[in-house]
C-alpha cells in the first residue's frame, strides 16, 4: 500500500537571546525525538553527522548531567559557546 512522507516543521525547544533550539529527530522521524541532539537550523537532518547545525549537547564544556537539558541549553548560550549559527566547542 502506498504511504506519504511529508515535511513537518520540528519542534522549537527553546529560544534564548536570540538564539533558536530546535530538536534533533533519530532517522528525520517526527515521532522519535533525540534526548541530547539538538539543531541550531530547523531542516537538519539527523542522518548526516557532518551536519554543522546539529550539535549533542553533552559535548558542550559547561555541560552539567545533574541539569535539565533547557538549563545546560540557556547556560550553553549564556556563556558564549551556542550562538545562532551554532556551537562554538564543536569547530
Amino acid at each position: 500500500m502506498p504511504y506519504r512522507t511529508e515535511w513537518e516543521e520540528p519542534e522549537l525547544f527553546l529560544e534564548h537571546k536570540g538564539v533558536k533550539v530546535y530538536r534533533a529527530y533519530k532517522d528525520a522521524d517526527a515521532d522519535r525525538p533525540l534526548t541530547y541532539w539538538y539543531a541550531i537550523y530547523p531542516g537538519g537532518d539527523t542522518t548526516d553527522e557532518d551536519d554543522a547545525s546539529q550539535f549533542d549537547i553533552r559535548e558542550c564544556p559547561s555541560y552539567d548531567a545533574k541539569l535539565p537539558a533547557r538549563t545546560n541549553l540557556v547556560n550553553a548560550i549564556e556563556q558564549g559557546a551556542l550562538l545562532p549559527t551554532g556551537p562554538t566547542w564543536a569547530t
